[in-house]
């Protein structure tokens, strides 16, 4: 007894679906192979975009640090030159610098009126403090303070003066500074 064996052949339909299975399977891996080729080309760009980004904060911060280096030179020169100048004085952590003023404050300018009107009027009979501050204007203590600072440098001397009515008596000054 022999057997033959016939051999077994798919139907024509299985064959076809087994076919159509494999194109779909091979479609399926060229998507599949396309998407990680256009994955890997957008990495790559955006690597070169970020080394791009990188490098130019680079330079911007290496051009800061340049910028703040020579602005930082040019604020040593400048403080150098005022020391030179003498317009800039720094001790022991304090830093003395030279008050320059387009107008002299009213009290400077009063204080050399004053020093004008008693090298005028003041040097053979004494002038009345209280008349000269009712003259310039400013209130007795200031004058108080500028008639002590003249008499300690020797530049007045003082007197008292007495006209014989009621509140008339005051100091006077007389200058013996240069004239």
């Amino acid at each position: 007894m022999s057997r033959t064996q016939t051999a077994q052949r798919q139907s024509r339909k299985a064959e076809q679906t087994e076919a159509e299975n494999r194109a779909a399977a091979d479609r399926k891996a060229a998507r599949e192979a396309e998407r990680k080729a256009k994955a890997e080309a957008r990495a790559k760009a955006k690597a070169e975009r970020d080394a791009a980004r990188r490098a130019e904060r680079e330079q911007a911060a290496k051009a800061r640090e340049e910028a703040k280096a020579a602005r930082e030179q040019e604020k040593i020169k400048a403080k150098q030159e005022l020391i030179d100048s003498g317009k800039l004085i720094e001790r022991d952590g304090v830093t003395f610098t030279v008050v320059e003023r387009d107008s002299p404050l009213e009290v400077e300018s009063r204080a050399g009126e004053a020093v004008e009107y008693l090298k005028a009027n003041g040097t053979v009979t004494p002038v009345v403090g209280r008349d000269l501050a009712d003259e310039l204007g400013g209130g007795w203590p200031q004058w108080l303070s500028f008639f002590a600072m003249l008499k300690a440098l020797g530049l007045v001397r003082e007197y008292r003066s007495k006209t014989g009515e009621r509140g008339g008596a005051g100091i006077s000054y007389l200058w013996i500074g240069d004239k």
